[in-house]
């Protein structure tokens, strides 16, 4: 069975993924972390969200598969990433503002955002950079995928209001953008939420003492949402 390991453990991991996916689950980051947007809630003292979620892993041990089912806890920064690049512009030059996002810098984190388009539709991406140069209303590409928009060339705002329904404020917002294989994705700042906390909070003790109240650490709480979600 040794020589199927990699194998069953990848259409395991896939099943799962899948189911959670079915839930509306989102995977954020690289790790196998679920989280379920809807059931979120605003701390308004600090301008975070906080989102439950699931954390799942298989191993193969000595007596056989084993599936891992844990929670965990995502907080979600409030401010768009086009207010934080307002801010930031009072202090920053643009290309020290994109060097921040830039995924080659290694003097920073790679930066995870949330695009919210609406309440279902919630994604997650691993920025590559920050084009301050190209805007929703210069940015146009040809529309992929099925419905009457397909093949059609539109501007990002012209796509936003007619798939999404979502009208962008700031037509003349830098974009974020994700490399995926040979093509390259472009967000609107405006619609993007860094998945991180504030910048300096983890340093402040006080803050984080608050953040501890909204995680799932009580062993019969975390026992009780993980046989619910089984």
């Amino acid at each position: 069975m040794a020589e199927y390991a990699a194998l069953i453990l990848e259409f395991v991991n896939v099943v799962v993924k899948s189911a959670l996916r079915a839930r509306d689950f989102n995977q954020i980051g690289k790790w196998p972390k679920f989280f379920l947007p809807r059931e979120g809630k605003y701390i308004q003292d600090y301008n975070i969200e906080v989102w439950p979620g699931y954390l799942s892993t298989s191993r193969l041990l000595a007596d056989g598969f084993f599936l891992n089912v844990d929670t965990c806890t995502k907080f979600i920064n409030s401010e768009t990433v086009f207010d934080r690049i307002q801010t930031l512009r009072k202090t920053m030059s643009e290309a020290q503002i994109a060097s921040r996002y830039d995924s080659s810098n290694l003097d920073a984190p790679r930066v995870t955002v949330i695009t919210r388009y609406g309440p279902d539709k919630v994604r997650s991406y691993q920025v590559d950079g920050l084009d301050t140069k190209l805007t929703p209303s210069t940015y146009s590409f040809k529309v992929k995928g099925k419905g009457a928009q397909k093949d059609q060339t539109m501007t990002m705002v012209q796509y936003l209001a007619t798939v999404h329904n979502v009208r962008l404020k700031y037509p003349n917002q830098p974009l974020l953008y994700v490399n995926k294989l040979d093509t390259r994705i472009y967000l609107a700042t405006e619609f993007c939420y860094e998945a991180s906390l504030p910048e300096n909070f983890t340093s402040d003790s006080r803050k984080m003492k608050a953040l501890q109240d909204y995680k799932i650490s009580n062993p019969t709480d975390r026992f009780q949402r993980i046989e619910k979600f089984l």
